[in-house]
């Protein structure tokens, strides 16, 4: 507890370590990174979290249990380089929160639908978000608040990109309301999307029910 680890990972290349506390406890893991795209995840006992964001900064907040062991690995999904991963208590300074930022965990179920085939499924995840600013920081895309009445927030989001003869196209909103007295925050989050090229072509639809809680 109260760590720091650095290193150097090669594209493609993993490294894990073991992390046991003599008491229970709250661990906040925060990894860094100039590198395109580092995870991190950790496992063991009933705890299974992993952050898998964009970019490679990645935070996971996990309750450990006193003598079990807790697997941590910080995997390169893109690119090599440095990084540095904090083992801590919870704290708003290791996330790098600025004053009007706090870090929210979401437990999300999804229901999607792409052409009739339909899928149910659950996860876990951590966002920033900014209510003096009106933003939302999650798998480090940034996107500003488009609507705000009293608590609840509106965010619409969209982007699309063509290589020759394929191309695809993603539209959503998230609609979320906060209890400025408990910090809860129930919301949805509903988005389509459409893959095409000359030889397949897909086209989905998604609900996520949300419930998430501020932590930090």
């Amino acid at each position: 507890m109260n760590s720091r680890v650095t290193g150097f990972l090669v594209e493609d290349g993993s490294v894990d370590w073991t992390f046991s506390h003599s008491e229970d406890t709250d661990v906040l893991l925060v990894l860094n990174s100039d590198a395109d795209d580092f995870d991190l995840s950790v496992s063991g006992n009933t705890v299974f979290e992993s952050s898998e964001g964009a970019t490679s900064f990645e935070v996971i907040l996990f309750d450990a249990e006193a003598g079990l062991n807790y697997n941590l690995e910080v995997s390169s999904f893109w690119g090599g380089g440095n990084y540095q991963l904090d083992v801590t208590v919870p704290n708003r300074e290791t996330v790098g929160l600025d004053t009007d930022e706090f870090l929210v965990v979401y437990e999300a179920d999804v229901l999607g639908d792409c052409d009739g085939y339909v899928e149910d499924y659950e996860y876990r995840y951590f966002a920033i978000v900014n209510w003096a600013d009106g933003y939302t920081l999650k798998e480090g895309e940034k996107n500003s608040f488009d609507q705000a009445d009293g608590n609840t927030v509106v965010v619409k989001y969209s982007e699309s990109e063509s290589d020759g003869s394929a191309s695809y196209k993603l539209s959503g909103q998230t609609t979320f309301t906060v209890n400025t007295e408990t910090g809860s925050i129930t919301g949805t989050d509903v988005w389509s999307d459409e893959y095409n090229d000359e030889d397949y072509s897909e086209s989905c639809s998604y609900t996520e029910t949300l419930t998430g809680q501020i932590v930090l």
